[in-house]
């Protein structure tokens, strides 16, 4: 039997800025790239968190985040520079197995530069 619990759901704004090397689409926006992830939760004066991210051209994503390592996941071109996201962290806090999902949706900056969205995190401790 798996057990899990369901310990902290935040909601925060996740500010995507200093691309690295994105690609533009036809339509000018393309979030494909590797990006620098300055996280802000809701009601922070300012960043509390920076997360490398790397969206590649076929879906995929590769998050590396300082506290939980590397994360896999997927990502979607809702056009018009929006985009969805959801990818998955796996810890192991003292012994005790845990993943954390974080799923996302964002807007690129008309600069292409820039991106902002939000994002809800789960974290899930005991059981996987």
């Amino acid at each position: 039997m798996k057990l899990s619990t369901k310990i902290i759901v935040s909601i925060g704004i996740m500010v995507v800025a200093l691309s690295f090397g994105n690609s533009a689409q036809a339509n000018g926006f393309g979030v494909d790239g590797v990006w620098e992830v300055h996280i802000t939760p809701d009601g922070a004066p300012g960043p509390v968190a920076m997360n490398i991210v790397h969206f590649d051209q076929d879906g995929t994503l590769t998050n590396i985040d300082a506290t939980y390592g590397t994360g896999l996941g997927t990502w979607e071109r809702m056009g018009g520079g929006s985009y969805t996201s959801e990818f998955t962290h796996l810890f192991d806090a003292n012994g005790i197995p845990g993943r954390v999902v974080v799923q996302g949706s964002g807007q690129q900056g008309e600069d292409r530069d820039t991106a902002t969205g939000e994002f809800l995190t789960t974290v899930y401790v005991g059981g996987i």
